[in-house]
Order: structure tokens, then sequence, then C-alpha cells
């Protein structure tokens, strides 16, 4: 789950709708769904809007970190490797770059960036 202040709703509407614009793309995590939470402290009313991720069992970082992983060694498994990572460079790529219609069915272009690549992207 990821979550966004109030001060932040700009951001958390451009991350919705790129995850909207990201639905059913290989090597991407995907958007489950997202909600609005309420909650009062004392007088004010703070509000919260959170995204719902498909979760991964590592990012890439932790991927390429983990002991107990042994490296691919036999050829069905370079290759099996090379296809995966292939696959996340091919999903980034798309956020770069990230064309789709939106709600109202206009078009949209989304020009983005990933300060961490691949959180929660790639599953064992």
């Amino acid at each position: 789950m990821k979550s966004y202040s109030t001060e932040n709703f700009r951001a958390y509407e451009s991350e919705r709708a790129a995850f909207k614009g990201l639905q059913h793309h290989d090597g991407m995590v995907q958007c489950l769904g997202t909600y609005t939470f309420e909650e009062r402290h004392n007088s004010n009313l703070e509000r919260s809007y959170n995204l719902l991720l498909e979760h991964g069992d590592y990012d890439l970082d932790g991927f390429f970190k983990d002991d107990r992983r042994s490296p691919p060694a036999l050829t069905l498994e370079i290759i099996d490797f090379w296809r995966s990572i292939l696959t996340v460079a091919r999903a980034l790529r798309k956020v770069h770059n990230l064309e789709f219609r939106n709600e109202d069915g206009y078009h949209r272009l989304l020009h983005g960036y990933e300060m961490n690549p691949a959180p929660n992207i790639v599953s064992s």
C-alpha cells in the first residue's frame, strides 16, 4: 500500500493515472484498487489517499543481494533470467512515455520517472 496525505493529493492523482495507464503491462506492479481514509484528530479531519499495490517478493536490489539465491547456471535458467530482466526493462520504458485513454475518453501522455527502479516488481 502507498499512502498520500492531503498535501500530496496531486502526486497521488498522477500516480493513480499512471497505474491506470499501466494496467495489464507485464513486468509492472499492478494497482489493485484505491481508497480514501478519514480520521479525526482533536478538531482536525485528516484524510489519506491510498493505492493498494500488488506485492512482490523482492525489489531488484533485494533480488540481487539475496545470498540464498544461486545465480543461474544452466542454459534455460540463464535464458529465463534475461527474459525476466528484459520484461522489467520494457516496463520501465513504458513508465517514461506512457500513452493511454483516461476515464473521460481523452488521450493522455505522461512523462514519468522512477526514483527507485522496480520496488515490489520482482517476484520469486
